[in-house]
């Protein structure tokens, strides 16, 4: 009888145990408005340098001036990433993507991603599935050794976050767009296999990561399984303005333009002047041996 009964404790450990591991994917976290609610670290970026992928169940607590969901920086360069919790305003590798100011309103999930290639350079933003933007990026590679900042984004009050986060993952690669509708339609069901294989930062391991201020673990009712009864924002595909490449996108991209083909003269420049220094310097060695000769010739 004893030994029946720590059968029983032991089988009920070991299924809590696995019940706690499972638990976490399921829960969301809350972002308050302060600056100092955010979560940070140094990650991996290796795989996502040239292609990826992010996306995330989003609610927001309050309408706050185009919040910032995500931000990775590099000190000293510029940010290699901002996206927007509201898809408005989004920056990769230096190139600004302005959208359509959705004004979706606070206390309803939605699903958000964000798409980057290098070949071509091209980034795309998606709303519950939905493409709503995109445009061609600076020829750039994401910098390693950078940080990674939820929540507040870029540290200014009218842009912090406020609301709650939900399975926020980032994929090393360019997910399709029915991959992307799959993720956008079942907010509680867990990524199909090899979706779920291609990422890269986990939600699972950014619910284990260093909280600062008021930054909670929340339920998100996806408890049962089910996401039937949660309160989402819905849209109409046929209503929605898809911003490609508008005018004032085709503006900024020729102004990056210039702007590389200025670095380009620049490196030229200052190649040729480097090789007329080595020229110079070279003249004044030989010039500099030739004196020496002439003294030791009348002595």
């Amino acid at each position: 009888m004893f030994q029946v009964l720590l059968f029983i404790v032991f089988f009920l450990e070991i299924s809590s145990g696995l019940t706690d591991q499972a638990r976490p994917k399921l829960n969301g976290i809350r972002f308050g408005t302060s600056t100092k609610d955010l979560i940070e670290w140094s990650p991996n970026i290796d795989p996502l340098r040239s292609n990826f992928t992010v996306c995330s169940w989003i609610k927001k607590k309050s309408h706050t001036s185009h919040p910032i969901l995500l931000q990775y920086y590099h000190p000293g360069y510029d940010s290699g990433m901002i996206l927007g919790a509201e898809g408005f305003f989004n920056q990769v590798v230096g190139t600004p993507l302005y959208l359509q100011d959705h004004s979706i309103p606070a206390g309803k999930w939605y699903h958000l991603c964000w798409t980057w290639r290098t070949s071509p350079f091209h980034f795309t933003v998606f709303l519950n599935g939905v493409n709503v933007g995109w445009r061609s990026t600076r020829r750039r590679y994401l910098r390693t050794g950078g940080k990674l900042r939820l929540g507040n984004g870029l540290n200014i009050k009218e842009n912090v976050f406020g609301g709650n986060m939900f399975r926020l993952n980032m994929f090393n690669r360019v997910l399709s767009e029915d991959e992307i509708g799959t993720l956008a339609s079942n907010m509680c069901t867990p990524e199909e296999p090899e979706v779920d294989r291609s990422r890269s930062i986990r939600w699972e391991d950014i619910l284990m990561k260093e909280r600062t201020g008021s930054v909670i673990e929340v339920s998100t009712g996806c408890d049962s399984g089910d996401d039937g009864h949660l309160e989402k924002y819905a849209i109409d595909p046929e209503e929605m303005v898809v911003n490609q490449d508008s005018a004032h996108n085709e503006d900024l991209t020729d102004v990056s333009n210039r702007l590389e083909e200025t670095e380009r003269e620049l490196a030229e420049t200052k190649a040729d002047l480097s090789k007329q220094l080595k020229g110079i310097l070279l003249q004044l060695h030989e010039t500099k041996v030739e004196l020496e000769e002439l003294k030791k010739s009348k002595i």
